[in-house]
């Protein structure tokens, strides 16, 4: 480790006793454990300033609570994803207890380096249109893509992209107004209906951004793509089955960091 990257470290871990701030997982199916672990080990390992952790979820993963997580009760309750979500979210926004903001996160968000979690930006990738374009896309995704561009542009905003899987800062009260106004288009249990819940939190709320790639990684991605990606990234993500390129390089770099701290322990 070069001076300069020791002395940001140390900075960081002096501001991390100072600020924090909480880290809440909607998360639905168990047999997503494996991703949720993986994303853990990486927030314990290169998140600065992380407070507390919570899922929110059904009743199967009231377990994890023994593993250093905080556990809030919300089953999923309809066919559409993108509402169970978002009413996680709510949820969420609604317990005292949990900063403000709290940061979203996924289950497949994974840390590749150190950062600093309380000062987290916001991202965008752009236009909502341009993500039409993405080849991994299936018909139904843009399909809502569509419907959150046609309701974004008859509500006179913007409609920039916040569906990159980067964690998303959600700040309580706006949150929940901006929902509560527009809830006829959001909550709706049908998913052939649904729109994007976070595109129309960001546009909608005005938090703005900063344009950046998204870092996830597909199936059908080159080992050298997910390497690429790996380096540019400081979170990444994955499909619900990881790639194998992704896992063996997370299992490396947290070996790394691991035997790298025993190295400085020992010095």
């Amino acid at each position: 480790m070069t001076l300069f990257l020791s002395l940001r470290k140390a900075s960081l871990e002096r501001r991390r006793e100072v600020e924090r701030i909480d880290l809440v997982y909607p998360v639905s199916t168990i047999e997503r454990r494996k991703l949720l672990h993986y994303s853990l080990r990486t927030v314990r390992k290169f998140g600065l300033g992380v407070g507390r952790i919570y899922l929110v979820g059904g009743g199967e993963w009231r377990k994890w609570e023994s593993k250093g997580v905080n556990f809030i009760h919300f089953p999923d309750l309809f066919a559409n994803w993108y509402l169970n979500t978002a009413l996680k979210v709510w949820v969420a926004t609604l317990h005292e207890e949990i900063s403000d903001p709290f940061l979203y996160m996924n289950d497949d968000f994974f840390l590749t380096r150190t950062v600093y979690l309380p000062e987290f930006p916001v991202y965008h990738e752009g236009d909502l249109r341009e993500k039409l374009k993405n080849p991994f896309h299936d018909g139904r995704y843009k399909a809502t893509i569509r419907r959150t561009i046609e309701f974004l542009k008859n509500m006179k905003s913007t409609t920039l992209s916040y569906e990159l899987h980067y964690p998303l800062p959600i700040y309580k009260k706006i949150f929940r107004e901006v929902m509560e106004r527009v809830h006829e288009v959001w909550a709706v249990p049908d998913l052939e209906k649904g729109v994007l819940w976070r595109s129309l939190y960001g546009n909608l709320a005005g938090l703005g951004g900063v344009r950046w790639e998204d870092g996830k990684i597909y199936a059908g991605h080159a080992p050298q793509v997910v390497h690429r990606l790996l380096r540019k990234h400081w979170v990444v993500s994955s499909e619900p089955q990881p790639h194998p390129e992704l896992l063996r390089s997370l299992r490396q770099l947290l070996m790394k960091e691991k035997l790298q701290e025993m190295t400085e322990q020992d010095a």
